[in-house]
């Protein structure tokens, strides 16, 4: 789900870095998101999603969200 909480004002094209919410650690202060580099593989599919997004989105990817982040486990 940390992808859905992902808001292009974490994306750091110039840098070629992104901050991506940690599910994990958000409640330990500063640790509410870690840094990850925009791999090669992705970075086409960033730059189409960002010249396809509506003006003024605030999402990368869009759909519902319950505004934080929701952990999964396998059974």
């Amino acid at each position: 789900s940390e992808v859905l909480m992902l808001k292009w004002s974490d994306v750091n094209f110039e840098t070629g870095r992104m901050a991506v919410p940690s599910c994990e650690t958000e409640h330990i202060p500063g640790k509410e998101y870690r840094v990850a580099p925009i791999f090669a593989d992705l970075r086409p599919f960033l730059d189409e999603a960002f010249e396809l997004a509506a003006p003024g989105e605030v999402y990368v990817v869009g759909g519902e969200r319950g505004g934080r982040c929701l952990l999964y486990t396998s059974d």
